[in-house]
Formats: C-alpha cells, structure tokens, sequence
C-alpha cells in the first residue's frame, strides 16, 4: 500500500503543473501579452493529452463512483454554465446536455473512458500495443468524417482516447515499474531518459516556434473534421508524438515525492478545473478592463497562481463539494480528479 501511494505524488505534482497550464492557457485568450500566442500553442500541443493520460493511469473501473463523481458533476455545472451565460452573460445557450458547453467536454470524456475500461482490461498485455495502434488509428481516421464535431465530445473523445488508454495500460504495466521505483533518480538508465526526452520536446518546442504563424490552435483541440480547419491526419499524428514527448519527460522529471503546496493542488485539480470557467467568463465579457492592469506575462503568471490556489483552496473546495460530489446517500471514499 506504501508504494501503491507513494507512486502517485509524481503524478499529482504533474497534474499540478498541467492545472496551471488550463488557467494559463485560457488566460493567454482573455489577456493577450507579447508572446502569448505561442505559449497557448505550446501549452495546448501537451497539457490536455497529458491530463487524458494521468486519468487513465489513476482510471479504475466503479460504477458508482462514475455516477458520483462524473455524471453528477457534469450535470450540475453544465446546467450552471449555460444558466451563468444565459442569466450573467445575457448570452442565448440553449438548456441541454449533449453538447458540452465549452471546457465541460473534458468530463464528458472522461466519463465515456471510464465507461470503457472493462473493453480496455479485455486485451491482453501482449497485445496493448496493437490496441493502441488501432486506436491511434482511429484518431486519426476519425478526422475526415465531416459529420463529426462538439455533439457529445465525440470527436475528442476518440481523438484523445490513444492518451486515456496509454495511460490506463502504462500504470499496469512492468515499464511503469522501472520508471516508478525500480529506477532511482539518479541512475544513468533515467539521465539518459531524461536527456532524450528533454531533447526531443525542446525540439517540438523550437519547431513549434519556427512554424508559429502557419499553425493553428485549433488544430490541436481535435474538435472538429479536418476539412473544416484546413489541415490534415499528419498535422494530428505530428502533434500526437510530440504530446507522448512531453508527457514521458514529466514523468521522468517530476519528483516521486511530496512538494510543499504543489503536490497539495495536484490533488484537487477538479475545482479549479469546473470553477475557474466562471471567472474567465467574467473577465472576458464584464464591463471592466482587467488589461489595463494585466497587459504583462509577470501580471497573467501571477493571476494564474493566485486563481489555482484559491480554487484548490479548502474552503472553496468545501464550498463545491455539494456541485462536485453527489451530496446524498453513500459518500464518496475519494473524489475523482481532473
């Protein structure tokens, strides 16, 4: 039980550092500063495939707590979002949910994963690799179907499934032994991961620099049909490879251990994720001009700190509990993260 719990402080100092890439990255849309264009590139060519990934390698199978912790808060907060846009925003969104609004897609997903873990356990350890293939496969196929689109998450679902499913078969399998504990940190075996891994994201980070005005964020939400944004299989496949880079080298990278407040908002991602929505919304579309005081990468690096840890904070994560964690009957044992 002690390695079991011991293995996932890497994993919750990474899901800290990608919570804060999610504000960032929304923030750089809200508050534009010199180079922001290209860190919101750079942040969405890893931050959500890295998040798919963690999910799977924490994902287990439980119906109930899918309900709890999934279904139920995809509910409340949908219908929060569009009643906050409808009532706040005086924006017309139709009372629904099929068609996540906006950032609520993301547990539309992983809901759906959950629900196909029992496929997932049903390939043999063999032959995971030919069941990623095929997966891969399919997130890449899956983008000349013009017909797909945001209608139930669909097209990010499987686009992002390759992650999930990397994830859930990487936790269970002897590689994610060595990485995890057999290893130690300063072994020439994990030097020699590290100085690869790190060579190649700083090449997909200068590449992504080199090519910044010809490439397209959108590119990477894996939303819509590749006709529809002008790009092709290759552009997803080029960007796939370049997420696993990242992903691998965080988790070469990031200590196996407890850090002060970082391993602490690693573990309650999930109100930062469903909360800070409402707070870019109002940037974006109130009546004040919060540029006039954040116009600098220092200022929005700042506000991004300070909103992360005051939706991770225990008295706003008390204060959700109620929206994120069905209030009634049996509670919960632990809640599921973003």
């Amino acid at each position: 039980m002690h390695n079991q719990t011991n293995r996932l402080y890497s994993a919750d100092n990474i899901k800290a550092f990608l919570i804060c890439c999610v504000v960032l990255g929304h923030l750089c849309e809200v508050l534009p500063f010199q180079g922001s264009s290209y860190l919101y590139l750079l942040i969405y060519s890893f931050h959500m495939p890295a998040f798919s990934f963690l999910t799977g390698m924490m994902a287990t199978y439980h119906p109930g707590k899918i309900a709890r912790n999934l279904v139920y808060p995809y509910l409340v907060f949908q219908l929060l979002y569009l009643v906050f846009c409808n009532q706040l925003l005086d924006q017309q969104k139709d009372i629904q949910f099929t068609k996540p609004y906006w950032l609520m897609w993301y547990l539309m997903a992983t809901i759906v994963w959950h629900l196909a873990i029992p496929f997932l356990e049903l390939v043999r350890p063999g032959r995971r690799w030919l069941a990623l293939a095929a997966m891969m496969a399919l997130s890449l196929a899956i983008g000349y179907d013009e017909s797909i689109s945001y209608y139930l998450s669909l097209s990010r679902i499987l686009v992002m499934l390759p992650f999930f499913a990397a994830g859930f078969y990487f936790r269970r399998s002897a590689g994610y032994e060595k990485l995890a504990e057999a290893l130690p940190q300063k072994s020439s075996r994990k030097r020699t991961a590290k100085l690869l891994l790190g060579t190649g994201a700083l090449a997909a980070a200068v590449l992504l620099y080199l090519f910044r005005h010809d490439l397209r964020a959108s590119w990477l939400y894996g939303s819509y049909p590749y006709e529809k944004l002008q790009y092709g299989a290759a552009v997803r496949g080029l960007s796939m490879v370049i997420a696993f880079i990242f992903i691998f080298l965080f988790l070469a990278i990031f200590p196996n251990r407890p850090l002060p407040l970082i391993t602490r908002v690693g573990q309650h991602t999930m109100p930062v994720y469903l909360a800070h929505g409402f707070i870019l919304r109002i940037l974006q579309n109130g009546d004040f001009s919060i540029k006039d005081w954040a116009d600098s990468r220092l200022e929005v690096l700042l506000l991004t700190a300070a909103l992360v840890l005051l939706l991770s904070s225990r008295p706003v994560r008390k204060l959700l509990a109620p929206l994120m964690h069905y209030p009634f009957g049996k509670a919960p044992a632990h809640a599921a993260s973003h």
